[in-house]
C-alpha cells in the first residue's frame, strides 16, 4: 500500500480510509474490518479507540507495519495470521502458519461432544483430540467439561507447541503428545475426537488456503485416506462402547458413514460438518 508518502504521517481516519479502498479493490470482502484489525494488532488498542479518536496521528513506524500487513493481506494471507489469534467458542486462540484457523463450522464438534458426555457419562473419561492444531477443539472441551481426561495430539511438533501455548494462556489441564494418528494406543479412550485433514485436492479452493499448512488440510482418496485410518486404528484405540466424533464435509458423510459401518461403528448422528458413531458392544 503506498497511497501515503513515506515523509508524511496519516491521521488513524485516513489510513484506515486508504487501506480499505486497497483492500476492497483487492478483492477482499472484509476489508474495513481487516483494516481495523490489523490497525489495532499495531498500535494495541481496542477498534473503539479508532472511532473515538480518529484524527491522532500514526508514527512512521506504526504506519510502515500497517502497510506491510496490509499488503500481505492483498496476497490473501489470512486476517487470524497477521494479527496472531482467532476467537473460537467465545476464546482466543493463538494461531500462525504452523496450524489451521479454527474455522466456526468446527464449534459444532464441542456441542455434540458436550451432548455425549451428559447423556453417557457420570464419572470422568478420557477423551484425545486427534490432529490438534491449535488445540482449539480439546482445550475447549477441557474447559467446558472440567471433569474431563483430555489428551492433544499431533504429528507436527511445530503445532503441538502452539497448542501448548494455548493451553498455558486459557489454563487448560491437559496432556500432549507428538504421534501419527492413534498408533500405539489400546483400550485407551472414552472419545475419540478428530478434525483432521479431509480436503481433495481437486475441489476447486480459496486463495488463503495456499497460506495454510498442507499438512493439516489435505488427504488422498478424495480427502478419506486419515479419516479410515483413524477408524480403522480407533478399534483397538477405544474402550468398549466409545464413540467418535469427526468433521469432514458434507458431501464425504456418506462414505464415511458406510466405511464405518464394516467396522462396527453405530452411525450415531450428522449435524453440518459433524459426523458422530459409537462403537458396538461386542467389537471388543
Amino acid at each position: 500500500m503506498s497511497e501515503n508518502s513515506p515523509s508524511k504521517t496519516p491521521r488513524i481516519k485516513d489510513w484506515l480510509a486508504s487501506a480499505d479502498s486497497a483492500l476492497k479493490n483487492g478483492g477482499i470482502t472484509t476489508s474495513r474490518l481487516d483494516s481495523e484489525l490489523i490497525l489495532s494488532k499495531i498500535l494495541k488498542r481496542d477498534r473503539t479507540f479508532f472511532h473515538a479518536h480518529p484524527d491522532t496521528l500514526l508514527s512512521n513506524s506504526d504506519r510502515q507495519q500497517a502497510d506491510s500487513m496490509i499488503n500481505k493481506r492483498l496476497d490473501y494471507v489470512p486476517i487470524a495470521y497477521l494479527i496472531g489469534t482467532k476467537d473460537f467458542y467465545g476464546r482466543e486462540f493463538i494461531v500462525n502458519p504452523n496450524v489451521l484457523i479454527p474455522r466456526p463450522e468446527s464449534e459444532e464438534i464441542i456441542s455434540s461432544v458436550l451432548d455425549i458426555i451428559n447423556n453417557n457419562y457420570r464419572t470422568p473419561i478420557n477423551i484425545i483430540d486427534v490432529g490438534t492444531g491449535s488445540g482449539c477443539l480439546g482445550i475447549t472441551i477441557k474447559l467446558e467439561a472440567p471433569q474431563t481426561n483430555v489428551t492433544l495430539s499431533d504429528i507436527s511438533e511445530s503445532a503441538l507447541s502452539v497448542a501448548k501455548d494455548n493451553a498455558n494462556n486459557l489454563g487448560a489441564d491437559v496432556d500432549f503428545v507428538v504421534n501419527d494418528l492413534l498408533f500405539g494406543f489400546s483400550n485407551s479412550f472414552d472419545l475419540i475426537v478428530a478434525n483432521l485433514p479431509y480436503v481433495s485436492k481437486n475441489w476447486p479452493s480459496s486463495p488463503s488456503i495456499k497460506h495454510e499448512p498442507d499438512l493439516a488440510l489435505f488427504a488422498n482418496n478424495d480427502g478419506l485416506e486419515l479419516i479410515n485410518i483413524l477408524l480403522n486404528q480407533s478399534q483397538k484405540a477405544l474402550k468398549a462402547s466409545g464413540f467418535i466424533v469427526l468433521e469432514a464435509d458434507p458431501c464425504q458423510h456418506p462414505a464415511i458413514i458406510e466405511y464405518a459401518k464394516n467396522l462396527n461403528l453405530q452411525f450415531i448422528q450428522q449435524i453440518d460438518y459433524v459426523v458422530c458413531f459409537r462403537q458396538q458392544p461386542d467389537s471388543h
